[in-house]
């Protein structure tokens, strides 16, 4: 059976009808962002909604704002009902992405405090006693850093393959007598094999101490990022941030 349809008399769609499928999505993150927020709910659950706004924010840049991305490079023209077009679409989903991770990160540092009160503390290195700074002082150089691999980029060597998602340390290296302009990239990929929270007490117990009455953990990107400027005399680590990747495709980031 055929059907022959006849679009020459069809309505014109009025874009003010339609709500645009990314700025949707983004809004439905916010509603799980105010799953964390409402404090009702226990304390380990609200920072489990955190977690799924990170994933969830994940996902969308693989995919969806990836795919935007490929439409301006291509120049093509947005057929699509809501009327925007991609160049203002990506604005608006920068900005309100950005409002949305910094809620986050204000939500979850408020929350984590509160943690503190059960006796669970996430904590900078710095802020540590000087005898379970230095028990992470070893464990830093007797099993983090033999693992470690960093590349440098410069314009012999192009800037290395990002896995998805991976945390990754970006270092300016400095060599002794050259000036500033002189400084070198050098990326430090963190394992993924490595936990994102280092267990204090673990670690302190291990090399002989006495561990704290609670429990301790650190950010491995916190301690990686110390302790390399004693591994690799004058640099200066910049930055460590997860990277997701275009899932539509391979590709090398350029510099």
């Amino acid at each position: 059976m055929r059907f022959d349809i006849n679009l020459e008399h069809a309505p014109e769609l009025d874009a003010d009808n339609y709500i645009n499928r990314e700025l949707s999505w983004v809004d439905f993150n916010y509603a799980v962002l105010a799953q964390a927020e409402d404090e009702s709910l226990p304390l380990l659950e609200r920072l489990k909604f955190l977690a799924i706004v990170s994933s969830n924010t994940d996902e969308f840049f693989m995919v969806r704002v990836a795919t935007i991305h490929k439409k301006l490079a291509l120049n093509v023209p947005s057929n699509r009902p809501d009327g925007i077009p991609y160049p203002i679409l990506i604005e608006e989903v920068r900005a309100r992405v950005l409002t949305l991770m910094q809620r986050q990160r204000e939500l979850m540092r408020t929350l984590l405090g509160q943690l503190r009160n059960y006796g669970v503390m996430v904590d900078a290195v710095s802020d540590l006693p000087k005898e379970y700074r230095h028990a992470l002082r070893e464990n830093f150089f007797e099993e983090i850093f033999p693992v470690l691999t960093p590349l440098a980029v410069d314009h012999a060597r192009p800037f290395p393959f990002i896995s998805n998602l991976s945390m990754n340390l970006a270092i300016c290296l400095r060599r002794k007598g050259e000036p500033d302009e002189q400084d070198e990239f050098v990326r430090v990929k963190i394992p993924d094999t490595m936990p994102r929270l280092i267990n204090v007490n673990e670690i302190v117990r291990k090399h002989g101490g006495e561990p704290p009455a609670e429990e301790r953990f650190v950010w491995i990107e916190d301690l990686i990022a110390g302790k390399s400027r004693s591994a690799v005399p004058r640099h200066e680590g910049r930055r460590v941030c997860p990277l997701p990747r275009d899932a539509q495709r391979r590709y090398r980031l350029r510099k």
